[in-house]
């Protein structure tokens, strides 16, 4: 038993019935009486471990942007003196003191720790869970899209998304006129983030031949095959040597690069010298020579 003011109180650790005596006393009125008032404390025992704390929610596994609901398993009374901290690092919000969280979402996809805090007057105990939230959305589908002779169009996919390039943009495709880092920063479904990168390249004669470093001819559907690419190509011939001057590919056709093969078989990862002769509308029908450098990297 404790005193607190005109008060005397005792904290139950668990569940039954409790004799209780109360001698009265006079007040200056001549009045004697005396006020017993029972609080229940209940849904934890002193004690208690992280064993009777928990947690759930329905809407694992998510993705991002989705709304999550989390519901504690520790039962309380209405009226109860528990006290709840919850903690969501990378998430909106990133923290509540409810005791069932609702509408928390998380920008990103990963691996997340969920932690939440019980505070009763028996004592403070915690428990982590991890958390995963799948996705993202988004794709990395920034990539050159077409040559122009102003520039190379770079898109960033991702339809329907909400764009913020580096040079101040907001469109999903910009042309670069300039060699560099692009970066773009996509949103989508107000909450879903990527963000992407690609590298543009100097671009023979002011942008208009477009004249990949390198490729990987592995059969994954990227970046597959080594054709370079520029505007109104009218005239168009490419040869590919050894690095000891052997010619192992040539094309005559601006739509037809090379696989990465050697008479049937897959090249070896090496660097190979690449001699392109042509003519485009950029160049106002100026032949131009061009002596580049390819890796191959499988």
């Amino acid at each position: 038993m404790a005193a607190w003011g005109k008060f005397v109180y005792a904290i139950v650790s668990t569940a039954g019935s409790y004799p209780v005596s109360a001698n009265a006393y006079s007040s200056s009125m001549g009045v004697g009486y005396c006020d017993i008032a029972i609080t229940q404390l209940c849904g934890y025992s002193c004690g208690f471990s992280s064993n009777d704390i928990d947690f759930t929610t329905a809407e694992l596994p998510a993705t991002c942007g989705e709304k999550i609901n989390f519901t504690n398993k520790l039962i309380t009374c209405e009226n109860s003196l528990t006290k709840w901290k919850w903690k969501f690092p990378g998430a909106v919000p990133s923290e509540s003191s409810d005791a069932n969280p609702v509408n928390i979402h998380y920008p990103n996809s990963g691996i997340y720790l969920v932690t939440l805090i019980v505070s009763t007057p028996c004592g403070d105990d915690s428990i982590t869970k991890e958390i995963s939230i799948s996705g993202p959305i988004l794709k990395n589908e920034t990539g050159i899209k077409e040559q122009k002779c102003d520039g190379l169009i770079i898109d960033a996919g991702n339809i329907g998304g909400t764009y913020n390039w580096s040079t101040g943009e907001h469109t999903q495709s910009i042309i670069a006129s300039k060699s560099g880092a692009y970066s773009v920063t996509v949103t989508k479904d107000f909450f879903c983030v990527r963000t992407d990168t690609i590298q543009v390249p100097d671009q023979d004669g002011g942008n208009m031949l477009f004249i990949p470093n390198s490729f990987t001819p592995n059969n994954d559907g990227l970046n597959d095959v080594f054709l370079p690419t520029g505007t109104d190509i009218s005239e168009f011939n490419m040869k590919i040597y050894t690095r000891w001057g052997q010619l192992i590919f040539e094309s005559k056709s601006a739509t037809n690069g090379w696989d990465g093969f050697v008479e049937g078989k897959r090249a070896q990862n090496d660097v190979y010298v690449c001699r392109i002769h042509y003519v485009s509308l950029c160049t106002d029908t100026e032949e131009r020579d061009i002596i580049s450098h390819v890796l191959v990297d499988k």
